[in-house]
């Protein structure tokens, strides 16, 4: 199933938010290798939406995609690893990572519904 996709007026930051913490956690978790091997293509544009101008965002982007998909492989190969990190209440970092997850969690059953 298609990930969660925010409103229009809300898209393009959604994206650039979703970027940047994609890009901080892989940096953290010292798993950017990682990440290029899982989204060669992908890094490029993921690192230009982390830096861009919320409005010059492309609104075909796959970032959130890319996160739980992420987010997905890490608890599926690393789970006891990824949630200690995740859930790790004395990082500022890990709790946006878990913020965004449970959020796009939500928003992901709510539109499946």
């Amino acid at each position: 199933m298609p990930c969660y996709e925010p409103t229009e007026s809300h898209k393009q930051t959604y994206i650039q938010e979703t970027a940047q913490l994609l890009l901080a956690v892989a940096l953290e978790t010292h798993i950017f290798v990682k990440l290029e091997t899982m989204f060669p293509n992908a890094i490029k544009n993921i690192k230009k939406e982390a830096e861009c101008d919320p409005l010059g965002i492309d609104e075909s982007s796959t970032t959130p995609s890319l996160m739980c998909a992420y987010i997905k492989d890490q608890l599926a190969t690393n789970k006891d690893a990824f949630e200690t990190f995740m859930y790790n209440g004395r990082n500022k970092l890990s709790r946006q990572l878990a913020d965004w997850w449970e959020e796009h969690q939500k928003r992901d059953a709510k539109r499946d519904k």
